[in-house]
């Protein structure tokens, strides 16, 4: 069985016809002929038939289709990690993104990727932590931007940095004016925040147990997006790094207060599987740390 036998036939499948086919793959039709005519001897089997409205599968034919579908895309990954190890990256790298970091690290990375890789194609998926890393376990994605607290027991955690926690209000709040707060002194606020099934929870509840309250929660939210236009709103106070709104701290929309006792922070990096990481993603890895490690303000970084 020869690749371009099955290339040929894969094309056949898709376009529906033989002198189609043929233009795809810049041959003379009677090539694309003989590719499908050496697969059915291979195999003994018809593996199309020809009817008015084109050229269809035998339910063998479809068999084949998918494996050939299959074999046609390992070849790809494979000649683009090849093409990797002698110092020139290409191919596809799909990277999660938790949408805490999304608003600030997605456009500087693709400009990044598109000026240092141009023959890598970035994926960007957006969502939450857990949703990504179990993608990241199954293989679907090869890197994930994660903020502090990850479970990294199968993977590889790479820490970037430390972004510290401010409290997050509205300018007209009783204490948008202070320079720190402490944790004790938002005791009785109501506060928007991550549903406990969301590592960034634990930004809120770890805190507060050491400031010795039980925060009352009034908006349970997914995103980091919707978590600021909550607080925009009126519906509470939040948690968060002043990095990551600094949007709508220039158009004074939010305010951004530094938190103490405890002083809170959160970790930033990534996470990949050493087992399963591809040559092309480990060009996308430091690329995408240097990204990261530009979110942190410089006096910071861990």
């Amino acid at each position: 069985m020869e690749l371009r036998d099955l290339r040929a036939f894969a094309a056949v499948l898709e376009l529906r016809g033989m002198t189609r086919a043929a233009r795809r793959l810049h041959v003379v039709q009677s090539a694309v002929s003989q590719a499908v005519k050496r697969l059915e001897q291979e195999f003994g089997l018809q593996l199309l038939e020809r009817r008015p409205d084109g050229v269809h599968p035998t339910p063998a034919g479809e068999a084949l289709g998918r494996f050939a579908e299959r074999i046609l895309d390992n070849v790809a990954l494979l000649e683009d990690e090849m093409a990797s190890y002698r110092g020139h990256a290409r191919g596809v790298v799909n990277v999660g993104v938790v949408s805490t970091l999304a608003v600030r690290l997605v456009a500087p990375l693709v400009r990044a990727v598109d000026a240092e890789l141009p023959d890598v194609t970035l994926r960007i998926k957006e969502g939450i932590a857990g949703d990504l890393l179990e993608s990241l376990r199954l293989g679907r994605l090869d890197l994930v931007a994660v903020v502090s607290p990850v479970d990294g027991e199968d993977m590889k955690v790479v820490s970037t940095g430390q972004l510290r926690l401010n409290f997050v209000l509205r300018p007209d709040h009783r204490l948008a004016d202070r320079r720190e707060i402490a944790f004790a002194e938002v005791a009785e606020e109501q506060w928007v925040t991550f549903p406990k099934s969301n590592p960034a929870r634990r930004w809120l509840d770890d805190n507060s147990r050491k400031a010795g309250f039980r925060p009352v929660i009034s908006a349970e939210i997914e995103t980091f997006t919707q978590m600021k236009a909550f607080v925009e709103a009126g519906h509470g106070i939040a948690l968060a790094p002043a990095e990551l709104i600094d949007h709508e701290l220039r158009l004074g929309l939010l305010r951004a207060i530094p938190s103490i006792e405890p002083h809170a922070a959160i970790g930033i990096g990534y996470a990949y599987d050493e087992s399963i990481s591809r040559q092309p993603a480990a060009a996308i890895q430091k690329v995408l740390e240097e990204q990261l490690r530009r979110l942190v303000p410089r006096e910071r970084v861990t």
